[in-house]
C-alpha cells in the first residue's frame, strides 16, 4: 500500500498482531467480570422474586377458590383478613420487584456506559497505533531508499 518503488517488494505490516487480540479480550472481560457477576446474582434475586410471586398468586387463587366455598357458609366474613394479608403481602413483592427492575436498569445503564468509553478508548488506542506503525513505516522505507 505504500510502495515508492514497485521493482522492490513491501513487507506487509500486521496492524493486529496475532497476540495483540487475546490480550485485549482478557483487559476487557477482567472489567466486565465484575459486572457480569452482579447482573447474575441481581438476575437470581430477581428470579427467586419471581417465584415467590408465583406461590403467592397460587396460594391466593387457592385461597380466593376455598373463600367462596367459606364465604357462603360464614355469615360473619372473618376470611377476608388472610386473604388482605397475602394482597398485601402480594403487593410489596410487586413494589420490590419494580424496585430491583430499577436497579437492574440502572445497572444496565452503567454497563453500557462503561462498555461504550472502553469501546471508544480501544478505537482510539488503535488508530494511534496504526498512525505510529504507518509513520514508522515511512520513515524505515525512507531510509532504505
Amino acid at each position: 500500500p505504500y510502495a515508492v518503488n514497485e521493482g522492490v517488494p513491501q513487507p506487509e505490516v500486521p496492524y493486529f498482531h496475532q497476540g495483540l487480540l487475546p490480550i485485549l479480550k482478557e483487559a476487557v472481560m477482567s472489567q466486565l467480570q465484575p459486572v457480569l457477576e452482579n447482573f447474575n446474582l441481581t438476575l437470581e434475586r430477581l428470579s427467586q422474586e419471581v417465584e415467590g410471586l408465583q406461590r403467592d398468586m397460587a396460594q391466593l387463587r387457592h385461597d380466593q377458590r376455598q373463600g367462596k366455598v367459606a364465604e357462603s357458609q360464614e355469615v360473619g366474613g372473618e376470611e377476608h383478613e388472610p386473604q388482605e394479608a397475602l394482597e398485601a403481602e402480594l403487593r410489596e413483592s410487586l413494589q420490590k420487584l419494580e424496585e430491583v427492575k430499577a436497579q437492574f436498569r440502572h445497572h444496565r445503564d452503567e454497563v453500557e456506559a462503561r462498555l461504550h468509553a472502553q469501546h471508544a478508548m480501544l478505537h482510539y488506542n488503535l488508530t494511534n497505533f496504526k498512525t505510529d506503525i504507518d509513520v514508522k513505516f515511512k520513515r524505515n522505507q525512507k531510509m532504505l531508499q
